[in-house]
């Protein structure tokens, strides 16, 4: 018996005595006994049980493991789908990520940019393996 099992169990006993409040209630060790009969991977006993659940003509959850419509795929998503990247402003063809908590105007980003790019010309990085050559070539 697996701990992801146990959760499923009192995820489904829950979610049932919330959507199902004027019918009976599934214990948990019944949803957990009919949730180790089935023979699917997990994520689809997982909606297959919601979906159960969900139904108020179920007294209980022992039809679980049989087929029957609460083991029909879901539903395809439907509605907008949310980009988390954004165009680069630069080059177009790449994306880059939203900036979620920036304030910055463009302006005000090309600046920075261009702080950033000029605080790096004037102290440019030197590999440590180049500093210790250096550093062996000036000692006497």
């Amino acid at each position: 018996m697996s701990d992801l099992q146990h959760d499923l169990a009192s995820l489904v006993a829950r979610f049932r005595r919330l959507t199902v409040p004027n019918g009976s209630a599934w214990d948990v060790p019944g949803i957990r006994a009919a949730i180790d009969k089935c023979d699917a991977p997990p994520c689809e006993v997982a909606a297959a049980a919601f979906a159960l659940a969900a139904r108020a003509d179920m007294k209980t959850p022992t039809l679980l493991p049989e087929r029957g419509s609460w083991w029909n795929k879901a539903p395809e998503m439907t509605g907008p789908r949310i980009r988390h990247t954004q165009k680069c402003p630069e080059h177009p063809e790449h994306d880059m990520p939203h900036d979620h908590g920036g304030d910055m105007t463009l302006e005000q980003i090309a600046e920075a940019k261009r702080a950033a790019l000029a605080a790096a010309a004037a102290n440019p990085y030197i590999p440590p393996a180049i500093k210790r050559a250096r550093a062996l070539q000036e000692t006497p």
